[in-house]
């Protein structure tokens, strides 16, 4: 396993590694990802490294995981950089060659220490998913940024959901029930010279037991397996019950106003629609819900993404590991598997819910988005009544963008709909009538709500308390969504 040596040597390895362009940004540049490649694109990756430079030789020992010549390593890199890697057990000498011990992979100015993915490594007890895993970017994105004095990392694995919240967490506590986990995790803070990160080893909330956090963050193991074979994507309990458990048990350990943000699957049966379950999941939690629900996929098409991503490669194996899920699923009554990213707010008071369809061309940081969702849900809640509701000043966002369709009907274009929509942070979208477009365009920032009402009504010729009765759950509902801002 990894070994610490003194902070101004993991200052000096780390810097080796940023000035010889192994970092994502250089990464980037020479393979097009700063994700270890699939057997699929490893001959690419090959040729691209084949010339024998720093950054070259970093990357095959330690992203494509491929033995080097010794007498090349020594010859690139420098004698104390060589040493300090194998007495750390980054590297092994195994003949005349050297070999990586563990995976390094960058991911902002970070870099993490992992195991590497080959499936026998996968399939062990104790593997570490590398930061690459496509979850722990996803979760990234979503991770609510705002300054607060302490986080949880619940299963932690190689720390990097931690490593990014230190940057604005007083303190860091990371948690796995993994040893090994824990060891890459506190490896890696020392090599990223990150200091206020601690890591404690222990099943779930144990390790926390008594304690109260700020934010809460987990990538679980959610996948919908029948069976634990692969312990960092798969657990011990029947369907979804493992994240519903997680639901329930973290509000008890967050403080007034924390925040608990999960990505997870759970799934829907003849018997109970999904958003029923999730309804389980949330009673008497004492918190503001909040989900971002992706499009749901059929059970088949479920499984067979999953064991692809396992693959042996063995036709036989992957068949009869196909019908093991699927006959897992029908005796379940499962119809659809539903995925998304959930955040729980502990608040006091009346509680509410909101389910919102995660758009899928949603693409990096938005953060700021679910952010600014729960302020101008806050905001909304302050309003004392209809009358305060009438009296603000809100303007249509920048960043807004009506679209209108039109169908061909007797050889005239016809209009058929129109859409607003936002295509920043989670891109959502609204359809309108055209009425409601003509009340949007009164919202300059200049009028208030009862003068943008009083305005429509004029122009409709229309009784103003009709008009407003239908106006104001819009009014409501735009700001919630942000497309009107608030000043």
């Amino acid at each position: 396993m990894t070994k610490q040596a003194s902070q101004e040597q993991a200052s000096r390895l780390k810097d080796l590694f940023d000035t010889s362009g192994y970092t994502e940004k250089g990464l980037q540049e020479l393979l097009g990802s700063a994700v270890p490649p699939t057997q699929q694109f490893r001959p690419k990756a090959t040729y691209l490294t084949r010339e024998d430079s720093p950054q070259n030789v970093l990357l095959r020992l330690f992203f494509l995981h491929e033995p080097v010549a010794l007498r090349v390593v020594r010859a690139i890199l420098p004698t104390w950089f060589v040493d300090l890697c194998v007495d750390s057990d980054l590297l092994a000498v195994e003949g005349e060659c050297a070999v990586a011990n563990t995976a390094l992979v960058p991911a902002a100015d970070f870099l993490f220490a992992s195991d590497a993915l080959t499936f026998s490594r996968m399939a062990s007890s104790d593997f570490v998913l590398p930061a690459s895993s496509a979850t722990a970017r996803y979760m990234l994105d979503f991770m609510m940024r705002r300054p607060v004095s302490t986080t949880l990392d619940l299963g932690t694995g190689c720390g990097i959901l931690a490593h990014f919240a230190s940057k604005f967490s007083g303190r860091v506590v990371a948690t796995d029930i993994n040893p090994h986990a824990s060891e890459y995790a506190e490896f890696n803070a020392w090599l990223n010279g990150v200091e206020n990160i601690e890591v404690r080893t222990g099943n779930l909330f144990e390790p926390v037991d008594g304690q109260r956090f700020d934010l809460i963050l987990t990538n679980p193991p959610f996948v919908l397996a029948p069976s634990n074979e692969f312990a960092f994507r798969d657990n011990d309990m029947v369907l979804d019950e493992f994240c519903g458990m997680l639901a329930r048990t973290a509000p008890n350990y967050l403080e007034e106003g924390g925040c608990f943000q999960m990505i997870c699957e759970w799934v829907e049966t003849a018997d109970e629609p999904w958003h029923e379950r999730l309804d389980r999941w949330f009673a008497d939690s004492n918190c503001d819900i909040w989900v971002l629900h992706a499009a749901p996929e059929n059970p088949a098409n479920y499984a067979q993404v999953r064991i692809t991503e396992t693959s042996t490669r063995d036709p036989e194996k992957d068949a009869a590991n196909f019908a093991e899920w699927l006959d897992y699923y029908r005796a379940n009554g499962i119809t659809a598997i539903h995925s998304g990213i959930i955040t729980m707010r502990r608040r006091e008071g009346p509680n509410w819910t909101r389910i919102q369809a995660l758009n899928t061309r949603v693409q990096g940081a938005v953060y700021e988005a679910i952010e600014d969702g729960f302020m101008n849900r806050d905001r909304l809640d302050t309003i004392a009544g209809e009358d305060e509701l009438l009296g603000l000043t809100p303007r249509l966002s920048d960043d807004a963008l009506l679209e209108q369709s039109y169908e061909r009907s007797n050889d005239k274009w016809r209009p058929r709909r129109m859409s607003l929509s936002i295509e920043t942070g989670l891109r959502d979208e609204i359809q309108l009538d055209f009425g409601s477009v003509e009340f949007l365009t009164l919202f300059d920032g200049t009028r208030t709500v009862a003068e943008c009402i009083s305005a429509l009504a004029d122009t409709r010729s229309e009784e103003i308390d009709e008009v407003r009765e239908s106006c104001l759950p819009i009014v409501r509902t735009l700001i919630e969504r942000g497309f009107l801002a608030l000043a």
